[in-house]
């Protein structure tokens, strides 16, 4: 795509170049993923400032740079490179979105924009949902912790929700794709950072809030964090909330009441009853009653323990219900009893009569509940090893986990 119909109702100064014929091969903010024919978008991170990486987005191919302010030490460096286009311009996030948007001119129109956002369960409901959509015949890609899932392929992302430039570019790959639905994870930093602007979501979910994500990289306070959480909801048209979790209310309050509810515990638009547990040589399983408005109860079979993954199932079964006709509700496949995830309560074999699994749990309150859950199934005792090395303070994660087992 030429630079001048790139730029298409963004205001900018141009100080170098001719936009008419430079051709933009991709947009990079990344100056180590820089590729031959990119537009560098030079902007100033959380630490540090994008012009520093200028010279490195150049030797790597860039054929455009966008920075907000061509000053001394910009000039210094690109005025060398006469055949590089250098724009001058607002380097918000909206800027970001509308260059995205006309670089991969995709139509939302073509697929429901789906996001889940909660302290914990995210990448669990996502997956669940996922399941549930393509079980019925219906294309969807995720992304999440875990990756970009569009069909047999795995594409590693950035951040559990991707940069902006990113995350529209597994958008217009899922459109190409023919995909009717398309799941992001969606952290309250990536709120903050703006890295869903510009985009309108069909449906926003949200999971839970615990104290978490709070420290120099990420939010000042709990409130903050808090606030980023309830922000996300003002980009999304229809909104489903965990009745079993008080913030929700918070969450509603600011939607004027029109949402959709569900639940582990209580009667909502939709909910689980009946819940039973049961221990299997391949897994631990529940079993539990599903409620959808005024549809018949239906049986569910998950192959997860704890209510924490009940709450989970029944957030992904009332999106999957909000989403689809109320007429073919009976012919549905509504199953997880094949269901898994990477690091969630992951059985990866068996040792010594024993069964060892593996959960990403990363802070006291989820090793907490993952251990509850598990002291609900298993009578007897089991050994629990936490693997602290990629953890940014060490002797934190032994203090919480200490903290959680007993």
């Amino acid at each position: 795509m030429k630079l001048d119909i790139l730029l298409k109702g963004i205001e900018y100064h141009l100080q170098q170049g001719s936009p008419e014929n430079c051709e933009i091969t991709g947009l990079c903010e990344d100056s180590r993923k820089i590729k031959c024919g990119n537009l560098f978008f030079c902007r100033t991170g959380t630490h540090t400032s994008g012009k520093r990486y200028l010279r490195q987005a150049l030797s790597l191919g860039a054929a455009a740079v966008i920075c907000e302010k061509y000053d001394e030490d910009s000039r210094r460096i690109l005025s060398s490179q006469k055949d590089i286009c250098v724009i001058e311009t607002d380097v918000s996030a909206q800027t970001q979105a509308r260059l995205a948007s006309n670089f991969y001119d995709f139509s939302k129109e073509k697929l429901l924009l789906i996001g889940v956002t909660g302290t914990k369960g995210k990448t669990t409901v996502c997956a669940m949902l996922q399941k549930l959509f393509l079980d019925n015949h219906m294309l969807c890609a995720t992304v999440g912790t875990n990756g970009f899932f569009l069909k047999d392929r795995v594409t590693k992302s950035s951040h559990t929700t991707p940069e902006l430039f990113e995350l529209y570019g597994f958008i217009a790959e899922a459109v190409k794709a023919g995909c009717t639905h398309f799941i992001a994870e969606v952290s309250s930093l990536a709120v903050k950072q703006g890295r869903i602007a510009g985009l309108t979501f069909d449906l926003g979910i949200f999971t839970n809030i615990y104290p978490d994500h709070i420290g120099r990289n990420e939010h000042a306070s709990f409130l903050e964090y808090a606030y980023w959480k309830k922000r996300f909801f003002k980009n999304c048209k229809k909104v489903l909330l965990n009745r079993d979790d008080p913030f929700s209310f918070e969450i509603a309050a600011d939607k004027n009441g029109v949402c959709s509810w569900y639940s582990a515990s209580v009667c909502a638009d939709g909910y689980a009853s009946e819940i039973e547990k049961d221990v299997e040589v391949d897994g631990l399983y529940q079993h539990f009653l599903w409620h959808w408005q005024k549809m018949p109860a239906r049986s569910i079979s998950l192959k997860l323990p704890g209510l924490c993954n009940v709450s989970n199932a029944a957030a992904a079964l009332a999106a999957f219900c909000l989403l689809t006709s109320d007429e073919q509700y009976d012919s549905y496949q509504l199953d997880f009893s094949t269901f898994s995830v990477r690091g969630r309560f992951e059985m990866v074999g068996h040792f010594q009569g024993g069964t060892i699994m593996i959960d990403y749990a990363h802070n006291e309150s989820s090793l907490r509940n993952l251990l509850e859950s598990l002291r609900h199934i298993i009578q007897t005792e089991f050994c629990v090893c936490l693997d602290v090395e990629e953890t940014e303070v060490p002797c934190d994660a032994v203090r919480w986990g200490a903290s959680a087992v007993n």
